[in-house]
């Protein structure tokens, strides 16, 4: 008896890496989406702090995936971690805790 076995494990592979990569971009805008709108440590004045706030593309090396979003605002840092004496908000990185927190679900549901 002979059994032939079609070999997809290249496909299957692919469509991995192509469910992180779309899960990836949808955590990243998950978390600017939630940054521009929870900042309670500082108040959107101008604009331009909300507005500087937007993903940073996806980074490819090799088998791994980056995302990453942030500000464009030379002075966002005082925002995010505070300076003389003023409490930083941490907004970026509140956003990513609970964004990032649902990445699993997110690949999962790309992957289906």
């Amino acid at each position: 008896m002979s059994v032939k076995v079609t070999w997809r494990g290249d496909e299957v592979k692919g469509m991995v890496h192509a469910a992180e990569r779309s899960a990836l971009a949808e955590t990243a805008e998950a978390a600017v989406r939630r940054a521009k709108a929870s900042h309670p440590g500082w108040k959107n004045v101008t604009g331009q702090a909300e507005a500087s706030i937007r993903t940073m593309g996806i980074e490819e090396k090799g088998s791994q995936l980056r995302a990453s979003f942030g500000s464009t605002l030379s002075y966002f840092i005082f925002l995010e971690v505070g300076a003389r004496g003023h409490a930083g908000d941490s907004t970026l990185r509140r956003a990513a805790d609970v964004e990032g927190g649902h990445l699993r679900e997110r690949i999962a549901r790309a992957y289906r």
